[in-house]
């Protein structure tokens, strides 16, 4: 990575930009990966995620599965397919034994939302119904599985989602309401009477609700917000008037 210094006039004022580059051996190392047989793009997969390859990064700190997944959008289409099937055998692998080391496997789970490739979300799914089995599985890695599944395709139902609140309110509220949403807008407001009362959960749930309801058609949106308040919200969501800025 190249970084660089320039001076720019604008109007009379200086202003100094930083400018990155990436090396071209280093985007020669990764235009490679299109000589590599399968096996050998699954190893190099798993060394990239554990940030042990040369990336094309826009930046010096981007993270490694942003950059691999650009990476994977420049490559010819067997490479593209090898790539995503690499990243589908290493998921296969983490979900099967629900262990491993937590910057590895957090950059996996980002690969697999930037990829969205078939087989992810049901085995992400799986692995999620089996939570309870996996008490090592850490906190941050459970909540990192769920934040795919809230951008997953297909969405998961009202049901999955309503589950998963009940099995930890306290961690896993922000998560379910975001899946609920993706599944059924309008189902999901019968989740909210349940969420915790906390003013930090009130805060992110009524944007989220405030983004639902710019996604929704106009003539529904007065509908959607009607539901809102015929719901008994906590009392910390109603902080700082949030529910009338809906209207």
């Amino acid at each position: 990575m190249c970084v660089a210094g320039q001076i720019r006039h604008f109007g009379g004022w200086a202003v100094f930009f930083i400018v990155y580059e990436v090396q071209e051996d280093n985007m020669s190392d990764c235009y490679s990966i299109n000589d590599l047989n399968h096996a050998q793009i699954e190893a190099w997969l798993g060394t990239a995620l554990r940030d042990q390859q040369p990336l094309p990064r826009l930046t010096p700190d981007e993270a490694a599965h942003l950059a691999i997944a650009r990476l994977e959008q420049m490559q010819e289409a067997p490479t593209r397919r090898a790539i995503e099937a690499a990243c589908n055998n290493l998921l296969r692998q983490f979900c099967r034994a629900g262990e491993g080391e937590k910057d590895y496997v957090k950059q996996l789970l980002g690969l697999a939302a930037q990829l969205k490739t078939a087989e992810s979300i049901p085995m992400l799914v799986d692995l999620r119904h089996r939570f309870k089995e996996l008490p090592n599985l850490e906190l941050e890695i459970r909540l990192a599985v769920l934040a795919v599944l809230t951008m997953g395709v297909p969405p998961q139902s009202y049901e999955f989602w309503y589950a998963v609140l009940q099995e930890d309110k306290i961690n896993y509220a922000a998560r379910a309401i975001s899946g609920a949403l993706a599944w059924d807008k309008m189902q999901a407001l019968q989740m909210l009477p349940e969420l915790p009362n906390n003013a930090r959960l009130g805060s992110s749930t009524m944007l989220k609700l405030d983004v639902a309801r710019a996604n929704l058609p106009v003539e529904m949106r007065e509908q959607f917000v009607a539901a809102i308040q015929a719901q008994g919200l906590p009392v910390a969501f109603f902080d700082a008037n949030k529910l009338a800025q809906l209207d």
